[in-house]
């Protein structure tokens, strides 16, 4: 396994003299009662658990998926909606789901040649995944369909929180701040700072800290520009194209994202 070397590291510094300020205008707000919100992807359906069963609902139809055999729902990554990924943790298993909840492949990570523990999973591209492997603390694109570790990084040095993905990029929210990696495996930018949220779409990353400031980044524009929230108290967060969802636990509250000009 060829193991990459980073190539270079961009350390973002927040300056309020240059950064453009973002702020959060209130569209709706709509009720539901389950035990997490995940997301709405972008036909607009909405994806929530509810007594561990993960459900899509759109104006036509409800469906839903479980395997209680599995343990608890850890992580849904709806960056695919028609190749959902479903991370169970306690059973260090991922599913592969189609537009309809159906399964379409099981990564049972126990059971492959090259065991591997895995803490964090979430969508790559070309039938891969993202993923932590915690016995080696190394990220890794995984193609489930080959079942081989395609690259890894060099291990991370320290206590890994959270990850968030794309289909070219991977994020992972550390104790100390937020590394980019790329699908080469090199680390190309470090962001110095700790917060509590990790919001990723397409080019936007949300960085949320419920008690400080919270920034809003554009790959493209290569900007770290500060974010005004509302002073709401919110469970999940979820970041679509610039609308944010923010959900209390009873309901979801639909905001957009815009400059404060």
């Amino acid at each position: 396994m060829i193991k990459f070397i980073f190539l270079f590291i961009s350390l973002f510094v927040v300056n309020k003299n240059f950064a453009q300020d973002y702020i959060v205008q209130k569209i709706s707000s709509v009720p539901l009662e389950a035990t997490q919100f995940i997301g709405v992807d972008k036909f607009n359906n909405m994806y929530y658990v509810k007594q561990n069963t993960l459900f899509k609902k759109n104006r036509e139809q409800l469906v839903e998926f479980k395997d209680l055999q599995l343990g608890d729902i850890y992580y849904v990554d709806l960056l695919n909606p028609l190749q959902i990924t479903l991370f169970y943790k306690e059973a260090n298993t991922t599913l592969i789901l189609d537009n309809r909840l159906n399964e379409l492949k099981r990564i049972s990570f126990d059971r492959l040649a090259d065991y591997k523990l895995v803490d964090f999973c979430t969508t790559a591209n070309d039938q891969s995944l993202w993923i932590f492997n915690a016995d080696l603390q190394e990220l890794e694109i995984f193609n489930y369909q080959r079942q081989k570790t395609e690259l890894q990084t060099l291990p991370i040095a320290e206590e890994v929180l959270h990850q968030k993905s794309n289909f070219n990029f991977c994020w992972l929210q550390t104790t100390s701040g937020l590394y980019q990696f790329n699908t080469y495996g090199s680390l190309i930018k470090k962001i110095e700072k700790v917060f509590d949220v990790l919001e990723v779409y397409k080019n936007n990353i949300l960085l949320i800290n419920k008690d400080g400031e919270s920034y809003y980044f554009n790959q493209k524009q290569n900007k770290l520009n500060t974010l005004k929230l509302p002073k709401i108290e919110f469970n999940q967060v979820h970041l679509n194209d610039e609308k944010l969802y923010l959900y209390d636990g009873e309901m979801i509250h639909i905001y957009q994202i815009t400059p404060n000009n």
